[in-house]
């Protein structure tokens, strides 16, 4: 395996760990993919033992090179094509499941918070709103960049809220 290869286990491991605790999630809840075989019914680097409990796509890329000026005011390519998979990954979720995910990108670097790149507008102030024009299949997005734990904050408040509450519930 390549450095590279290594250190994105090593950050999708860690995200979901993050995530885990966040919301008290046993490890067979949420975990990084490729790790059970259930390739099927995994979308994108995170997954949840039952995607229709968590609708979310979660992609997690960690690198060095990248500097502010990648991401504001315009977004380089490189997280272009990060989202591109993503979006691609909630498509396959959307056929396969039926339902509407929230999609986005965790990324980091060094000395970085974890912060989230997604197309969805969501009621929590955005750490940046890159001025880059976004086209997934034709169709126009806004981008916005959020910290990691708020995006957590607003799953678990809008989407995985009655299942942290059972989930949580079971430990007790």
């Amino acid at each position: 395996m390549t450095k590279s290869k290594d250190r994105g286990t090593y950050y999708e491991q860690k995200i979901a760990k993050h995530i885990r605790d966040r919301f008290s999630f046993d490890k067979w809840v949420c975990r990084r993919a490729s790790s059970s075989g259930t390739e099927e019914l995994e979308f994108g680097d995170i997954v949840f033992n039952d995607p229709t409990k968590f609708p979310a796509v979660i992609e997690c890329k960690f690198g060095y090179g990248w500097n502010f000026k990648a991401l504001w005011p315009d977004l380089n390519k490189i997280f272009i094509d990060f989202l591109d998979e993503a979006m691609i990954a909630g498509d396959k979720y959307r056929r396969t499941i039926g339902k509407e995910p929230v999609v986005f990108v965790v990324f980091s670097r060094p000395y970085w918070p974890q912060l989230v790149l997604t197309v969805h507008k969501l009621d929590i102030n955005a750490v940046l709103k890159p001025k880059t024009s976004y086209v997934y299949n034709g169709v126009p997005y806004e981008l916005y960049i959020y910290d990691l734990d708020d995006m957590l904050d607003y799953l678990g408040e809008e989407v995985f809220d009655d299942v942290r509450t059972d989930t949580t519930s079971e430990k007790d």
